[in-house]
């Protein structure tokens, strides 16, 4: 026998599953309690031994065949009584069959994960709980429950609560194309059908909520009917069912969780009934009701996806994985991005509207075809993470009005490796923004160099062999600024901004009286190289003149 002792302080560690806080008398200081935990090796199997009073079950891979979790095991002397299966205990495990004994009182989630040849599992009564994805083994048949178990009932190897009000887990081994749930259910269980390998199932009128991940990894599932009395389903619900090419959203249904159908890649339209109070679809794409935000994008549709003008606000995750879609054009009326809206999305370009003014958390998170991004011209914020993992990125301008890069926000863009420019507003550069990027030249526009987090670049890798180019007559300013002074080649150079007419790098009244003179004849526009052109497009006017006046006056 071999034993390992860990002596586990959560006020240390952290570890919140390990120890235990309580109120010492009411008067809000905390007592941590200790709790000490020994690995022991019995007859090949590990055992965590608690507090020296029970035994957990901690590892049995190299069991085969049938194994049965003993009541107790014996160490030193003394007699442990077995309490729960941890997670991953019978990873790789080649047992077949599983059964517990009446000490039994918890199995915890994953405790069946990668069980390779496992058939069925057997448990005895003194099972209270079981945690989601607790019988997650692809090769599961069977769950058999003893009549006398007071918490939970099996009835065709399918485990639900006693009551059998809540469906707890359909075992993804199981043989069968279609499965009709019981009508006394009313919620189905979180990850209760993962991986099952069913086409159909039917829901009874009884059912109204489906939690987390019910039914994710459903490859050969085609179809669903929601039922009548559906009202809520839970994130990521049908994630990644392969083989589900359309949904029908009844008019019970008001609450679709976040990524509820992600990389479902043959879906293709939602139908939803016109009395649903919450939802509408249009051209198959889900949306509020009043169709001013996009709630989900099949993960089906390919090609070139237009926004429908009267569109305000792409929802979260609204576009995740549609690996498809390879162009989405704006409509003029969207002004707001929430996070992880296109989520591993495939399209190579993409042009921000002007309309939108802040890029969210992971926006763009692994869109890793990404080669080329035309910013809003009214971006003030870049996120944390916006666009972590677009490795095909290749070169970068951010916009005159953003102000902050959050951290993470280009980490990752290992193909940054051409140029950066900085807008001449921007104030800081979060922690690890740039981490993995590798670019020959940095533009700085801003006379004032901006705030650097930790790590903000990848200093360690390329700041001897990256160029930064900064305003004329700052070089000792950013060469003296936290964060810059580590790059080794810094030069400067003259900036030029559209409206800047006299050459001062800034924008100002003087620049409004000259552009004023060339709308009224007594100047001419092409001297300015297109500075005169604020508007960008491509004539000088009097709009070109209040455009002006707007930055002047900081609008």
């Amino acid at each position: 026998m071999k034993k390992i002792t860990f002596f586990l302080l959560c006020a240390v560690m952290g570890i919140g599953a390990m120890c235990a806080q309580t109120d010492v008398a009411g008067s809000g200081s905390k007592k941590v309690s200790l709790k000490i935990e020994e690995l022991v090796t019995i007859d090949g199997s590990q055992y965590v031994l608690v507090n020296n009073e029970y035994a957990d079950l901690y590892m049995a891979k190299d069991v085969s065949g049938t194994f049965a979790v003993p009541a107790s095991v014996n160490y030193g002397g003394k007699s442990y009584p077995v309490k729960n299966i941890r997670g991953m205990a019978f990873m790789e495990s080649g047992t077949t069959s599983v059964s517990t004994s009446g000490t039994l009182e918890g199995v915890w989630s994953n405790a069946f994960t990668d069980a390779r040849a496992l058939q069925s599992v057997s448990l005895a009564e003194g099972v209270k709980m079981i945690e989601e994805g607790a019988f997650d083994s692809k090769t599961l048949q069977d769950i058999f429950v003893i009549d006398s178990n007071k918490y939970f009932a099996a009835v065709k190897g399918v485990l639900y609560n006693k009551e059998m009000t809540r469906l707890h887990s359909y075992p993804a081994g199981k043989r069968g194309a279609s499965f009709t749930v019981p009508s006394t259910v009313q919620t189905i269980g979180k990850k209760a059908f993962s991986s099952c390998q069913l086409t159909s199932v039917t829901l009874p009128s009884s059912v109204k909520v489906i939690e987390e991940r019910a039914f994710e990894y459903c490859n050969n599932l085609e179809s669903f009917a929601f039922g009548p009395n559906v009202t809520q389903i839970d994130a990521a619900v049908f994630s990644n069912c392969n083989s589900l090419s359309s949904v029908s959203i009844p008019a019970s249904l008001t609450k679709i969780g976040v990524s509820a159908f992600g990389g479902c890649t043959a879906l293709t339209a939602f139908t939803v009934a016109s009395a649903n109070p919450v939802f509408s679809a249009i051209n198959g794409v889900l949306f509020s009701k009043d169709k001013k935000k996009l709630l989900v994008c099949p993960s089906g549709i390919s090609g070139t996806y237009a926004i429908p003008e009267g569109t305000v606000e792409i929802g979260h995750s609204a576009f995740d994985s549609c690996e498809k879609i390879k162009n989405i054009t704006f409509a003029k009326s969207v002004t707001k991005l929430d996070s992880l809206c296109f989520y591993n999305c495939k399209f190579r370009s993409i042009v921000i509207p002007n309309t939108i003014k802040e890029i969210p958390y992971g926006c763009f998170l692994y869109c890793n075809s990404m080669r080329d991004v035309t910013f809003s011209e009214s971006l003030t914020t870049i996120g944390e993470r916006a666009f972590e993992g677009c490795f095909a990125l290749q070169d970068l301008t951010v916009p005159d009005k953003v102000v902050s890069i959050d951290k993470w926000a280009f980490s990752g863009c290992t193909g940054l490796s051409g140029d950066i420019t900085l807008g001449k507003s921007l104030t800081s550069i979060g922690n690890n923004a740039f981490i993995g990027a590798n670019p020959r030249r940095i533009y700085c526009r801003s006379r004032i160099p901006c705030a650097l987090d930790y790590q903000s670049f990848d200093f360690s890798y390329f700041f001897d062999s990256c160029d930064v180019y900064v305003p004329r007559g700052c070089a000792d300013a950013y060469q003296n600024a936290s964060g810059w002074e580590v790059f080794f080649n810094i030069y400067e150079y003259d900036v030029v901004f559209k409206g800047d007419l006299n050459g001062d790098s800034e924008v100002d009244i003087t620049d409004a009286n000259i552009l004023m003179n060339i709308v009224l004849g007594k100047d001419s526009a092409s001297k300015y190289n297109g500075r005169a052109d604020v508007d960008g497009n491509g004539i000088v006017d009097i709009t070109d003149v209040n455009a002006t006046l707007n930055i002047v006056l900081g609008k």
